[in-house]
């Protein structure tokens, strides 16, 4: 089975990957604090801070793999929908 992790980087690749990562996890913690607000704000500023942080980090992703095959019925119908609009987006750079 091929890895689709990125080859190791290192120079200034590797610090931003680390930035973005540190910053996944500030807007995920902003969104945590930010939960008990009036409104819906909490929520997607999480899921905002988590997808920055599963483009950037292997480990997220391998954690998210893992909970997808422990728990498919729970992570289906979040991840589907967003592997579904992450394919239309593939084809669409493809076809233009």
């Amino acid at each position: 089975m091929r890895s689709r992790d990125p080859a190791p980087v290192s120079g200034l690749p590797r610090l931003r990957r680390m930035a973005l990562v540190a910053m996944g996890w500030t807007i995920i913690v902003a969104g945590v604090l930010a939960m008990p607000l009036p409104g819906p704000f909490g929520l997607p500023i999480a899921f905002a801070g988590a997808l920055l942080l599963l483009r950037n980090s292997p480990d997220a992703r391998k954690t998210l793999i893992r909970w997808k095959r422990k728990a498919p019925a729970r992570l289906s119908p979040i991840v589907g929908r967003f592997e579904a609009w992450r394919t239309r987006r593939r084809l669409k750079r493809r076809a233009g």
